[in-house]
């Protein structure tokens, strides 16, 4: 009769290692409670940033009228409406018609770097520059609403897709601003119930 004896270095290390583990099923424990510890923090993160931030979105400009003004020194304030459309380049244009002259066209520049504005800069074909900011659709502005005493609606995303600047070419600068006309269309619907 032949007896073979296994010494423990002819088992593979992989084998050993299992073994040990299974022989303490603290550590197997412990190394499945961290694992669930680690998803658990990924997934309490990113409901905290989804409660705290909301879904944030760059407005989408195409697709509708806006109307709005523009400040002039001359004629004082004048109402306008806008049209954008998407070049084959990707790069925007803006239509501008108002009650005096003919209707301007803007190239647009769009950059979403900052966290809490869309910068939106105009470029008209005469020199004319107008720098404006726009809020990120569905973004929470909690601390900003709270500023503002709007203590009820603070924690609701935002819907406000207005552009509003300034005309940056002129001497002294000018306001400018922009909305979309189904927007104004429900405020005066809106005032109207009330």
């Amino acid at each position: 009769m032949r007896v073979e004896i296994h010494r423990q270095d002819d088992q593979p290390r992989m084998m050993r290692g299992w073994r040990r583990i299974l022989r303490y099923p603290g550590l197997l424990l412990l190394g499945t409670a961290g694992a669930a510890i680690f998803a658990g923090m990924i997934i309490l993160y990113n409901l905290q940033f989804w409660l705290l931030v909301g879904n944030p979105a760059i407005p989408k400009l195409e697709s509708r009228w806006w109307a709005g003004y523009y400040e002039t020194k001359t004629f004082g304030r004048q109402w306008c409406v806008a049209r954008f459309a998407k070049r084959s380049s990707g790069r925007f244009r803006m239509g501008l018609i108002s009650p005096r002259g003919e209707p301007d066209v803007f190239t647009v520049e769009r950059n979403s770097s900052d966290r809490n504005f869309v910068r939106l800069s105009f470029v008209s074909a005469d020199g004319m520059r107008i720098k404006a900011k726009q809020l990120y659709y569905g973004k929470r502005y909690i601390l900003h609403r709270l500023i503002a005493g709007r203590i009820k609606d603070f924690w609701k995303k935002n819907q406000d897709i207005s552009i509003r600047g300034s005309i940056t070419s002129l001497s002294t600068s000018r306001r400018f601003a922009l909305e979309p006309i189904a927007a104004i269309l429900d405020i005066l619907r809106a005032s109207r119930r009330g």
